[in-house]
């Protein structure tokens, strides 16, 4: 995905110490959307089920306001508000990915 868009995310703003993809990254505890963070450069997020608007938001204006580009990993519901508001005719690519179901015996 990085290759195919040049885009080469620089840090991971919803991450753990044991979940992120990135070796610089934000955690829950250090919660990006209340602490005013400016993100100035490329990044990933996988933002919780829970938050996905705010996140959808803040990535949002942290495009605009910094010329940043992100790789989002999110479900696609297209008939949300949210959808509409930061992604439909306000993005360059959107890729649908068919989910991988793994099992083991």
């Amino acid at each position: 995905m990085c290759k195919k868009y040049n885009i080469y995310p620089q840090i991971d703003i919803c991450a753990s110490d044991t979940n992120h993809v990135i070796d610089n990254y934000i955690t829950k505890e250090q919660n990006c959307l209340d602490k005013n963070y400016d993100i100035t450069k490329d990044f990933f997020m996988n933002p919780p089920y829970s938050k996905i608007s705010m996140f959808m938001e803040f990535a949002y204006n942290q495009h605009l306001k910094n010329n940043v580009s992100c790789i989002i990993l999110i479900y696609s519901k297209t008939g949300t508000k949210w959808w509409h508001q930061f992604v439909q005719d306000k993005t360059n690519h959107v890729d649908f990915i068919q989910e991988k179901i793994i099992t083991t015996n």
